[in-house]
């Protein structure tokens, strides 16, 4: 387990040890974790600029005053969209790329429960949240992310940890049910996260799963389990949740510690110094392996996770989720990125 006092002490020094003006993007920054680490962000970094994705305008017009408060020196600009739809993830790409020759963070937390609604694109909602959308903010975003100079991060929070079986006649998870659902597109986050890496080493990849946090989706989750585990929460809430504020410095310490390296390139791009701490292990078993599959206490899932892939791989599945993405992104997009 990584300490938050280790967390805290990381984070205390990213104002000092990464340069002014990080440029960080937040989709779903809105509600829930996003918003929890946003704020964190504000206030542990030096004159940022950060843009902010979601729907909701004035949850958006709130945060961004606090935002502001916390740190006056900060660039806080909202873009409203809905990134179930893939369209509008190229709409907001464009306006990013326009602005923007570097990004140096792109932390997702964009999610629904809506499992069985079906979008405009012909795509699972959930699935398309979770990662045929977040696949292509990154292929959109690639060439940006490469250029930063200090900072290279992509994190996608889900459901790591959890990789289990892909199932290769139902990609958009129509039929499955809820744990074999988030298995199927952990692995799928995963493993696209490992296609990306292999497109540019130089970027960190983190796919995290955050634990329960007590977050407005708890309190929207449908159904029988929607109940227990609000019940759950009521009752021990306090004793097995991640606080909202211990949350918040465990995703900014992901998106900025050097306890997650990339796979090649030099130690400018690899964040806040970690001392003598170990890089985290990666997804392939091997120390700072670039693509990282990590529990909510910040270190890798062990041996069960890292089988599964493995066995995924050996069974072709990464070569046949990189065909579906791309035929997915070329029916809908016409293109494999803007």
């Amino acid at each position: 387990m990584v300490s938050l006092k280790n967390i805290l002490s990381s984070n205390s020094r990213i104002s000092s040890d990464l340069p002014k003006g990080l440029v960080a993007i937040f989709v779903g920054g809105t509600s829930g974790i996003g918003e929890y680490t946003l704020k964190c962000f504000a206030k542990r970094t030096s004159s940022p600029r950060v843009y902010i994705i979601g729907r909701s305008q004035s949850a958006a017009n709130r945060i961004v005053s606090e935002c502001k408060a916390l740190n006056p020196d900060g660039t806080f600009e909202f873009i409203r969209a809905d990134v179930g739809l893939l369209k509008e993830v190229d709409d907001v790409c464009r306006q990013i790329r326009r602005k923007e020759e570097s990004v140096n963070i792109l932390l997702m937390t964009q999610g629904s429960l809506a499992a069985k609604y079906t979008t405009t694109e012909d795509l699972q909602l959930d699935t398309s949240l979770h990662y045929h959308g977040r696949m292509r903010f990154i292929s959109n975003l690639l060439p940006q992310l490469k250029n930063a100079l200090h900072l290279r991060r992509v994190v996608s929070v889900f459901g790591a940890t959890n990789e289990g079986a892909i199932h290769m006649e139902d990609f958009q998870a129509r039929n499955l049910g809820f744990i074999p659902r988030r298995d199927h597109v952990s692995a799928m986050i995963t493993l696209g996260l490992e296609e990306m890496a292999r497109q540019a080493p130089s970027i960190t990849f983190i796919h995290e799963f955050p634990g329960l946090v007590q977050t407005q989706a708890v309190d929207a989750w449908p159904g029988a389990l929607g109940v227990i585990v609000r019940f759950v929460v009521f009752v021990a809430g306090r004793f097995i949740c991640v606080s909202q504020e211990e949350c918040a410095e465990r995703h900014v310490f992901l998106a900025t510690s050097s306890h997650y390296p990339p796979a090649s390139g030099s130690s400018d791009v690899s964040g806040v110094s970690a001392g003598d701490e170990k890089p985290a292990i990666g997804t392939a078993g091997a120390t700072g392996g670039g693509v990282y599959s990590l529990a909510w206490d910040g270190e890798a899932g062990g041996s069960k996770s890292q089988e599964a892939l493995a066995k995924l791989r050996v069974a072709g599945m990464d070569e046949m989720l990189r065909k579906h993405t791309e035929g997915e992104f070329k029916r809908i997009t016409g293109s494999l990125s803007i």
